[in-house]
């Protein structure tokens, strides 16, 4: 990140979560226009209540941070490197450089298949059950009251 902060000018960084928020900080340190690219409202939002995560936000957007909320990144165009995100939305940002920090991502193949509800996870409610009867989801895959 410091060579590339050297010979590129513009950064996005995919995740508004602490590792991601401390990627942008320091890359915005080291001269770089940064943007974060968060698919929820609120940073942090694991963390943080609303109020919280919007005081964080106005705080390092006043240290030089932008940011897309609600976005969430359908591709990367570029010919030899990244020129671009592409977002759901349709929308676009332009960019030298991107950093992913986004954690994981629910499988739920397997759950689709099946015919059992899915969002971003697997549904469940407060006692883990999915759609299905007798069936029942927990850990990384599993999605409660729309938090993975």
């Amino acid at each position: 990140m410091l060579q590339t902060a050297k010979q590129y000018k513009t950064a996005a960084v995919i995740g508004g979560g602490l590792l991601g928020l401390e990627a942008a900080k320091g890359l915005v340190g080291l001269g770089m226009e940064v943007t974060v690219v968060h698919l929820m409202n609120d940073l942090m939002e694991r963390q943080l209540d609303a109020q919280a995560s919007a005081m964080l936000k106005t705080e390092l957007e006043r240290q030089g941070v932008k940011f897309a909320m609600g976005k969430s990144t359908a591709s990367m165009q570029g010919d030899h490197r990244v020129r671009k995100l592409i977002f759901t939305d349709g929308e676009e940002l332009d960019t030298d450089f991107v950093v992913m920090a986004v954690g994981i991502s629910p499988n739920k193949q397997i759950a689709q298949t099946s015919g059992i509800e899915t969002n971003r996870g697997i549904l469940v409610d407060d006692w883990m059950r999915t759609s299905a009867p007798d069936v029942y989801a927990v850990g990384e895959c599993a999605e409660h009251r729309g938090v993975c």
